[in-house]
């Protein structure tokens, strides 16, 4: 099993909005269910405008729903507060990041419609080809992953000059240093994108019988209405107007659900595994040979039988971790998908970086059975059955 999930806790993690004890926003934010939030932070702002933590807590929350324009009024606000300050800067730095640094993410041609760019196998992750410069090359897609991935070995064959990004923080917790680059152009089908920031991994431990040189992650995706449609076998990087089209002719049974953006691309959506009841989820597609990951909380409380006979270890981004296998049924909204294959890592697990509770992962185990949209216009995650 490739445990790949590249969550990464680079410089761009999110901050931590502070929680009182007698703080009932707080205290929302920090289970993770962000609407309530807002809407307990916005009842502050009307009595209290100048509320610094509630600034700073609206401010995170329109960040999430990736609403800049509002995100940014807010947390400039609680920058004049010393007790938030530090982490309003925090989260104007990824919202600047979202709105991209002058002259990289090009993307030629500028006007598209829907880009189709066939799977050269599904399974244990889609695999696509990707044209680096004159090479031709085969990217993993993986929602885990930040921008772009690059082989740390292909970005010397390519001559990319490097830098320090920080450490990455991936499956199990494990921990690893990170090296970025700007990889010059890089072209799915008939569309090129020019001067990708990546960051480097050894991805050619991932591969199997194909050498791969890089991963496809959120970043990519962002710039797109993006589909993986496991069903027909092909990533669809479409426009907003052909996504309006394609989604007014979706069939009955479709379920739509609110999906947050946190940091520079970790994607979260609420779902449930068994009787548990319905929490957070890491949306993380590159979970090889897994459909869900879950956190000891949730273990407890979705009554997972684990089954410890058949323990084993698998590679992460940062190395060998220990797992335990399980099956449970999980779903996000109406979309839900019986023995789904799961993991739980007994020696810890990625997500105390987060700021509020991560019940887990829901993977490509789960996802494999639809076709996903990600609209990170919208901020929705549609999940269509065959």
């Amino acid at each position: 099993m490739w445990l790949l999930s590249c969550i990464f806790a680079v410089v761009l993690v999110p901050a931590r909005v502070a929680v009182s004890a007698a703080d009932d926003a707080g205290k929302l934010f920090a289970t993770g269910n962000f609407d309530g939030a807002a809407r307990a932070y916005t009842a502050i702002l009307q009595r209290d405008p100048q509320n610094a933590s509630a600034n700073l807590g609206l401010g995170t929350i329109e960040l999430y729903r990736n609403h800049l324009t509002n995100a940014e009024s807010l947390l400039r606000k609680a920058l004049g507060d010393t007790g938030t300050a530090t982490q309003a800067q925090h989260e104007l730095d990824i919202l600047s990041q979202r709105r991209g640094i002058s002259g990289q993410w090009q993307i030629e041609p500028s006007t598209y419609g829907t880009i189709r760019v066939p799977f050269v196998v599904t399974d244990p992750l889609p695999i696509v080809r990707v044209r680096v410069g004159t090479h031709q090359s085969y990217f993993l897609i993986d929602t885990g992953a930040p921008d772009v991935a690059l082989d740390t070995t292909f970005a010397q064959e390519l001559k990319l000059k490097t830098q320090s990004a920080g450490v990455g923080i991936f499956a199990g917790g494990r921990r690893a240093p990170v090296r970025s680059a700007i990889v010059p152009s890089l072209t799915l089908s008939n569309l090129t994108l020019r001067n990708v920031p990546a960051k480097l991994l050894p991805t050619r431990a991932f591969g199997g019988h194909y050498k791969i040189d890089g991963v496809i992650g959120t970043g990519l995706l962002m710039h797109f209405i993006s589909t993986l449609d496991y069903i027909r076998g092909a990533l669809l990087l479409r426009s907003p107007q052909d996504w309006q089209t394609a989604a007014a002719s979706l069939p009955s049974g479709t379920a739509t659900v609110p999906m947050w953006l946190v940091g520079d691309h970790f994607i979260f959506a609420r779902g449930r595994i068994n009787d548990a009841p319905e929490a957070l989820f890491n949306i993380d597609t590159g979970l090889a040979g897994g459909g869900v990951q879950a956190t000891k909380a949730e273990v407890d409380a979705a009554h997972i039988v684990l089954d410890s006979a058949h323990a084993s270890s698998g590679m992460g981004g940062g190395g060998m971790v220990r797992f335990i296998p399980f099956q449970a049924v999980v779903a996000i909204g109406d979309a839900s998908v019986t023995d789904v294959p799961g993991i739980y890592t007994p020696e810890g697990d990625q997500f105390g970086i987060f700021p509020f509770a991560v019940a887990g992962t829901i993977s490509h185990g789960y996802f494999r059975r639809f076709t996903v949209t990600f609209d990170f216009a919208a901020m929705q995650l549609t999940i269509q059955r065959p």
